[in-house]
């Protein structure tokens, strides 16, 4: 009976004794107003604008190459030295010719001028005048045509000089002193870095969404600069057969000073909603119901503040928080950190 009697008081003891509800400690966050974005990833690579193949135009030894693979070079830049000698003698040449019929075309204005005063005095007949004009015109044909042919000397002469038709960087030297070269070998190959060109795949099903002028933010991994803000160029007019994607490109001022064939990170802006409701991602909590948010309801006469369990409906999700569609109001007060924890009513500490 004793024993008894201990077992049935130890019973009612720790049945009666009230459970103390455990206090969660949380932080929390006022819902705000914000530009909210949609934005999908993808990887593409850094092309040059602007990477022309210099060729010679002429035929000849090369006597100098100037400049070597990775120099910086400009407009006009001198990057080799043709053997210009077989056209010094066509030059010399041509103008020599010249000469000739400049004093070929003298003598027959002359001549022209001398008829012309016979004929008024009926010293010769009108056919032998005739006849001095149109020799004197044919020199002066021949004249024009030998200054074409200076012209094309004096331009011969000045290809001899191999200069770089952009502001770049030497990407390729396909030339050696001592090459013999003909009107189109391939000399040099500079590649414009100033201005780039981002070449984007993205899948077919956006097609529909992507368009030109569309925001796109840029990041490589091998700068540490902010993220480059662009906007898409143009689209190809066809999906790749072989990846089935949309290639999307995006040109830009090269400022973080990136090279051509890196690869780079892009975030395409889908969608903008300005104004919306943004909370933290970790305030969102998965119930059994749906998706709740809860509301911290602070009371000057309270001691503690009381919770609340609101239902939402989520909007777009960003790197910035996820918008709430309904269920919440800007200046709402809301659990954050420990919201997973929480019911409605719930025992809170508001950590500071």
């Amino acid at each position: 009976m004793l024993i008894r009697s201990l077992f049935s008081g130890l019973f009612f003891s720790f049945c009666c004794t009230p459970v103390m509800a455990k206090t969660i400690t949380i932080t929390t966050h006022p819902v705000i107003d914000k530009m909210v974005e949609e934005r999908i990833e993808t990887v593409g690579q850094v092309e040059s604008l602007q990477s022309p193949v210099v060729a010679s135009e002429i035929t000849a030894k090369v006597l100098n190459v100037l400049v070597k693979i990775g120099d910086e070079v400009s407009p006009d830049t001198v990057l080799a030295k043709l053997d210009p000698a077989v056209y010094e003698l066509q030059l010399a040449e041509a103008k020599a010719e010249v000469r000739r019929l400049d004093a070929m075309v003298s003598l027959q204005n002359r001549q022209v001028k001398r008829y012309k005063a016979l004929l008024r005095k009926k010293g010769i007949d009108k056919a032998t005048y005739d006849k001095a004009v149109s020799e004197k015109e044919s020199v002066v044909s021949q004249r024009d045509y030998a200054l074409s042919k200076v012209s094309s000397a004096e331009l011969q002469l000045n290809q001899a000089d191999i200069v770089s038709p952009i502001e770049g960087v030497v990407d390729e030297r396909m030339i050696s002193i001592g090459s013999y070269v003909v009107p189109g070998k391939p000399l040099f190959r500079v590649v414009g870095v100033k201005s780039l060109r981002v070449r984007l795949p993205f899948s077919e099903r956006l097609s529909s969404q992507i368009h030109k002028g569309q925001t796109v933010y840029l990041t490589s991994v091998a700068s540490s600069g902010v993220p480059i803000k662009a906007e898409i160029d143009y689209l190809r007019p066809q999906i790749e057969a072989a990846s089935r994607a949309i290639e999307v490109f995006v040109t830009f001022e090269n400022e973080q000073a990136w090279l051509p064939g890196a690869s780079v990170k892009a975030d395409l802006v889908l969608k903008q909603q300005p104004n919306a409701l943004v909370v933290p991602v970790q305030s969102v909590v998965d119930r059994p119901a749906g998706q709740v948010v809860y509301v911290v309801q602070t009371d000057t006469h309270a001691q503690k503040p009381t919770i609340e369990e609101r239902p939402v409906t989520l909007g777009l999700v960003s790197d910035k928080g996820v918008q709430i569609v309904s269920g919440l109001k800007s200046g709402d007060v809301i659990a954050v950190d420990g919201a997973r924890f929480l019911s409605a009513g719930a025992d809170v500490e508001i950590q500071r």
